[in-house]
């Protein structure tokens, strides 16, 4: 049991580490990134306009403020969508931008 929540200590940590990492991505245009990463996606237009608002809000030029667009906009939506958006973010980081 203490070594299967020491691996999960440095899967969290790991990840965490690579979430971080995306502040140092620039990103030149992140409005534009993240209306082509919702139309790719098949976003609706209110869910597309509802992260673009959350961008906004907290505006990052990194690859970071693309995706903390995405998780706080989840915070909006039902549950179901809500993880669905989230789950997406999550595989916005494993790709980052380049």
């Amino acid at each position: 049991m203490a070594e299967a929540i020491s691996v999960e200590f440095q899967v969290a940590s790991s990840v965490l580490d690579a979430y971080l990492k995306t502040r140092e991505v620039k990103v030149v245009d992140p409005l534009e990134v993240i209306r082509k990463i919702a139309e790719e996606r098949k976003f609706s237009q209110t869910i597309t306009d509802e992260v673009v608002s959350s961008y906004l809000i907290e505006p990052e030029a990194n690859w970071f403020g693309v995706i903390n667009s995405f998780t706080n906009a989840a915070q909006k939506l039902g549950p179901l969508q809500r993880i669905e958006m989230e789950r997406f973010a999550g595989t916005l980081l494993e790709a980052p931008l380049q």
